[in-house]
């Protein structure tokens, strides 16, 4: 086809744009928690410490191996059910999970399997 109107290319090369390679790790398990992840939470720089809804509990997982560690997990202490919505692992081994089904933080020493304290937690009424 022919026409008046003056050619109107545009000859713009692709904008060049840096690569940030991020390390990725293989975690070695069979549950499939990760599907389910509530929270996240570094520990160090040698541990993650992962929560999960759908397969309730918390994992803690070694960052050079994606090896799993330490568990705590739903009914693994004391027959506890475990709704893990947040947890605080500041102080490792000591672990804190908010479960708002039942309205408690449970306090677990992570190392020993075993439950420290469990605190209720009282809603107010207006």
């Amino acid at each position: 086809m022919f026409s008046c109107n003056p050619r109107n290319e545009i000859h713009e090369y692709p904008k060049l744009i840096d690569i940030e390679w991020i390390d990725s790790l293989e975690v070695i398990e069979k549950n499939e928690f990760f599907n389910g992840s509530s929270d996240v939470q570094l520990i160090g720089d040698s541990l993650l410490a992962i929560s999960s809804f759908l397969t309730p509990g918390v994992w803690f997982i070694e960052l050079d191996s994606g090896e799993i560690k330490h568990r705590i997990a739903d009914r693994d202490i004391m027959n506890i059910p475990l709704f893990p919505a947040g947890i605080h692992s500041f102080k490792f081994p000591i672990l804190q999970i908010l479960d708002p089904r039942q309205n408690t933080i449970f306090v677990f020493d992570v190392f020993q399997k075993s439950l420290l304290q469990k605190n209720k937690i009282e809603s107010s009424s207006k």
